[in-house]
């Protein structure tokens, strides 16, 4: 705490001390009261950092972390070890860089579902549904799979149950293809150089090449289509 010299002046030779001692300690009041403000709790730079790193949508560094918000290295890396230890974050072994982990995208998945068959994103996927008579699905890119976050399906008798938390290939699902197809070029390569393809029905593709050329076909017409490949 920094000390405060505050000059008073007093009704007369007398001016009283404890006058002085009154003005100093409301001062360092206001200054403490102020700097608490500026403090944020570790709860919420934890939530900050795990932002940032959603935002960012690839592993980082704890210096691309903390910097987002402003906040301290040692304390990123505190918060960022003690998220680790509980499985929300994972960091590699030899970049060091940290991603997601698999607790904090089971949160992210039972936030989705907490929404129930009520929401508004689950309506309009109803309606989609009761127009054009498919299985309307949401999902989402999660390393080399496709993971189902929600799922509306057809009255037809014959389907496939794929649950909320399901995870399914991305080179043989429509799903999975159109993600592919609209990546940036150098992001699908990375991703296909460590793509494990395997045969799971009579068509899937199962070469680098010809998904190649599936995929150019994709983004060229605008849609993704599963021809028994899944």
């Amino acid at each position: 705490m920094k000390l405060l010299l505050i000059s008073v002046r007093g009704a007369g030779r007398g001016a009283r001390t404890d006058d002085v001692v009154k003005s100093s300690n409301q001062a360092s009041h206001r200054q403490l009261k102020a700097a608490s403000k500026q403090v944020r709790p570790a709860m919420e730079r934890a939530l900050l950092l795990l932002e940032a790193l959603a935002v960012l949508g690839r592993p980082a560094s704890l210096k691309e972390i903390s910097a987002t918000h402003g906040i301290p290295a040692a304390t990123a890396f505190r918060l960022c070890q003690r998220m680790e230890e509980q499985g929300f974050l994972v960091r590699d072994a030899s970049s060091r860089r940290y991603t997601i982990g698999v607790r904090l995208m089971r949160l992210g998945l039972d936030i989705v579902r907490a929404s129930g068959p009520m929401s508004t994103r689950h309506v309009i996927m109803s309606d989609l549904v009761d127009a054009i008579g498919e299985t309307c699905n949401l999902t989402a890119l999660a390393g080399t799979e496709v993971l189902y976050l929600d799922r509306v399906e057809t009255k037809w008798p014959l389907r496939l149950a794929l649950e909320p938390g399901s995870r399914v290939p991305v080179h043989c699902t429509a799903s999975g293809k159109l993600f592919l197809s609209f990546m940036p070029d150098d992001m699908r390569e990375r991703v296909l150089a460590t793509l494990p393809m395997p045969s799971c029905a009579p068509n899937t593709i199962v070469g680098h090449a010809e998904l190649r050329r599936d995929l150019q076909r994709i983004a060229k017409r605008g849609f993704s289509t599963d021809n028994e490949e899944f």
